[in-house]
């Protein structure tokens, strides 16, 4: 039961239930390290670009509160003090990547980008992680029921797997991660949006995630839940690729669930990723022709110059 007004209003009412503090996050964040601490897992604090943006790290394990902050919200302090408990009991008890099954494990795992800029010493290392693009690499994560654990090198280490295995796998799971919104702008860009912590992650297998052409692909991987795409066509290139750049621009702009991953367009074809764009001290975005880029570019304007020149011979 929640307080009302009412609530200690004559000789026999209810006692008010104590509120959570002010500074919600700050104290549920406090809470929740507390409830690790008395399971003996001792965490540190990593901040995120906004505030409810709050992960633990323990032991090469990473516990995001964002959900938890959620659940939370609106709750009278006893209230939340149980429904935090709760959630820290259930994290603690999960599984490690050593101790599931060999099923278990093949149902859990995902391939996710995450960006390798700024790390701080104290952080969990992902050396083992994979290259992508520039500032930006795969890591390996567990799909738990109550968060998304990214796999440390001291997981990695303890685990005793083949890795190959485990991209191989993560990689067919991250492919069959549901999109809830596919939507196609008039510029030709494709914006997949969802709940799931693996939308930008499909970037690592882009045609399965959008149709692809020949000449190539650029796209943007702003957060988690978003991934852009403008396949290379003859219609109008340059116009779409300026639209993104917009839209990146815009978005990073913007506090982000789980951080920034990149606020860089890239290209890619054949198998080959390069980044596209530079970005200013104001978050202004410039597009960046490498030799990669450029040969597609040359490709869509040939392949458009006899149908142009067909046109003219119409008109005239």
């Amino acid at each position: 039961m929640r307080a009302t007004e009412g609530d200690g209003v004559g000789w026999f009412g209810k006692r008010p239930k104590a509120a959570q503090p002010v500074d919600r996050v700050e104290w549920v964040v406090a809470t929740a390290r507390q409830a690790f601490a008395q399971r003996g897992v001792e965490s540190t604090i990593e901040h995120g670009s906004a505030p409810e943006d709050v992960t633990l790290s323990a032991d090469g394990r990473r516990f995001p509160l964002h959900n938890l902050l959620v659940k939370t919200d609106g709750l009278t302090r006893s209230e939340a003090e149980k429904v935090i408990d709760y959630h820290v009991r259930s994290l603690a008890q999960e599984p490690s990547i050593f101790e599931p099954t060999r099923d278990e494990l093949r149902s859990m795992i995902r391939t996710r980008l995450i960006s390798n800029q700024n790390m701080r010493p104290d952080e969990p290392s992902f050396d083992y992680a994979r290259p992508f693009a520039d500032g930006v690499v795969v890591a390996l994560c567990l799909d738990l029921p109550e968060t998304v654990q990214t796999i440390s090198d001291a997981g990695i280490a303890d685990a005793g797997w083949d890795l190959d295995e485990l991209y191989r796998w993560g990689q067919e799971n991250t492919d069959r991660e549901s999109v809830d919104e596919h939507d196609v702008l008039e510029t030709g860009v494709h914006l997949l949006t969802g709940d799931s912590f693996f939308v930008a992650s499909k970037a690592t297998a882009l045609d399965r995630a959008v149709p692809v052409t020949e000449f190539g692909t650029v796209f943007a991987i702003p957060h988690r839940h978003m991934l852009l795409a403008l396949p290379l066509s003859p219609r109008a290139p340059l116009d779409g690729v300026r639209h993104l750049a917009l839209i990146t621009q815009r978005i990073a702009r913007d506090p982000l669930p789980g951080g920034l991953i990149s606020s860089g367009l890239f290209f890619t074809r054949h198998g080959l990723v390069s980044r596209v764009s530079e970005t200013d001290a104001e978050g202004g975005v410039s597009i960046v022709v490498d030799d990669l880029f450029q040969q597609a570019l040359e490709e869509v304007v040939e392949r458009d110059a006899p149908e142009s020149d067909g046109d003219e011979a119409l008109r005239s």
